[in-house]
């Protein structure tokens, strides 16, 4: 079962966010993986991005999402909780292609409904018809 762990930072909507992923084998020590992938969902289990490859492997990676990635989806208000999937296999002694597994919440926030100071004038103006007349008997 993969831990999920959650990182209190929020990302802006549409903005750039850089995972740093470490990858260790099963005593602790660091190793490159033979394979990575990442996938990107909403916690409602929508998928914005899937099997995503990563293709610069090392012992320590970073992985940077942005745009659409980081978008906000229809029914979000405020922000967007997002888990982001990495997949890695690796060999040891302990035998080949072995799966590495981390998963990190996080939120996307969304920009439209950030309020700013507006600055507003009302003139408020009543126009009537106050002139004495003249009054006529007939």
């Amino acid at each position: 079962m993969v831990r999920t762990e959650e990182i209190l930072k929020t990302v802006p909507e549409q903005s750039t966010c850089t995972f740093r992923v470490i990858c260790k084998d099963e005593a602790g020590i660091a190793v490159v993986p033979v394979s990575g992938y990442w996938d990107l969902t909403a916690l409602d289990g929508t998928v914005i991005a899937y099997n995503q490859e990563i293709t610069d492997l090392a012992s320590t990676m970073y992985v940077t999402i942005s745009g659409a990635n980081t978008r906000i989806l229809q029914d979000e208000a405020r922000y967007g909780e997002r888990l982001i999937t990495f997949r890695f296999t690796y060999n040891s002694d302990r035998g080949n292609g072995l799966p590495l597994h981390k998963q990190i919440k996080f939120s996307v926030q969304n920009l439209k409904l950030i309020g700013y100071p507006l600055d507003v004038n009302i003139v408020d103006m009543i126009f009537t018809d106050d002139y004495l007349r003249e009054v006529g008997v007939a």
